[in-house]
């Protein structure tokens, strides 16, 4: 992978971006276009080709203006520039360096995962936290888990040669998603470069849109410890609100037995996977004896541990931590 990492010390600005403001309006990206693609046309003739625009308000007053470039379709090159004073053409040459280092940090986070079995179908950030495809059941998950975080760990290695410098990543996270889902998720069109295909809002939504085991690492001077993992499972809103109830009165009914008196509260937002599990999920769900406690939880400072499947059903007996 040292081949790909010689681009990536240009990368350095990545994120940060090529920002150019002034006091100027922030109403369409319509002339921003034009003077991008303009800009392009002068200086890379036959090489960029405007795909998207936005407006940064209200962050700022200006644009970005992204291109796809012709002889890499993984790149993308994002141009900011203000609404009234256009960047300058040494703008758009560092854009156009920092979007081919990206794409080189793209293939290679694809090829690492990807040699390993775990297809990336998608990005919740630009070369950080991907998603895989993967069938986890109760008898792949744990082989499942360790090719991710084997793959997590030669990642977490390479991925400092792509991010900002100094960025400090503290933890790597890689989401896997039935490949059932992966077969059906929207496609923001082939035109678009890679990396803007893989981290579309679309795309990301119908990720997010069904339930996800995620595994997280931290990360110390680019070495992820596997050993340290949280594995757990992510949903929605609306089915994290509907099984949160289902816990919590559950709870509250055994409650009035074990522990007469006690207010429930919230349940913990984190629920880890058993190990070699998918059906069974661990957390907890707060509650005090002390009734006038307040509804953000401040004064609820006892839990009952709750063993339960992914729907809320209870799976074994609660328990007074």
């Amino acid at each position: 992978m040292s081949s790909k990492r010689s681009g990536g010390r240009s990368a350095g600005a990545l994120r940060l971006g090529i920002a150019l403001l002034s006091g100027g309006r922030a109403l369409g990206t319509r002339a921003d276009r034009r003077r991008a693609a303009a800009m392009a046309d002068r200086l890379y003739p036959g090489l960029l080709t405007v795909v998207g625009g936005r407006t940064l308000f209200p962050q700022t007053t200006g644009s970005e203006i992204c291109f796809s470039v012709a002889d890499d379709p993984d790149a993308v090159v994002r141009l900011r520039t203000d609404a009234s004073t256009h960047a300058p053409d040494f703008a758009l040459v560092e854009a156009l360096t920092l979007g081919r280092a990206e794409a080189d940090g793209l293939r290679a986070l694809r090829s690492t995962f990807e040699d390993a079995g775990l297809p990336v179908v998608g990005l919740r950030t630009s070369l950080g936290d991907p998603w895989v495809a993967a069938q986890l059941t109760d008898d792949t998950v744990t082989a499942a888990l360790e090719r991710i975080g084997v793959s997590a760990r030669e990642w977490a290695r390479h991925r400092e040669s792509f991010a900002p410098r100094g960025a400090g990543h503290l933890s790597l996270s890689v989401r896997v998603v039935n490949p059932a889902v992966a077969e059906h998720l929207p496609d923001a069109g082939p035109d678009l470069p890679t990396v803007m295909r893989l981290s579309h809002p679309e795309l990301l939504a119908a990720l997010g849109a069904h339930r996800h085991v995620v595994a997280t690492y931290p990360v110390h001077d680019g070495i992820a410890d596997t050993s340290a993992a949280t594995v757990y499972l992510s949903r929605s809103r609306e089915d994290a609100e509907i099984f949160g109830r289902k816990v919590r009165d559950a709870a509250a009914e055994w409650l009035r037995t074990a522990a007469p008196g006690a207010v429930v509260g919230t349940t913990a937002n984190v629920w880890r996977l058993e190990p070699g599990r998918v059906d069974r999920i661990t957390g907890h769900v707060r509650f005090t004896y002390d009734a006038a406690a307040d509804a953000h939880g401040r004064r609820f400072d006892h839990v009952v541990a709750v063993v339960a499947d992914p729907d809320g059903d209870r799976v074994s007996d609660f328990r007074i931590v």
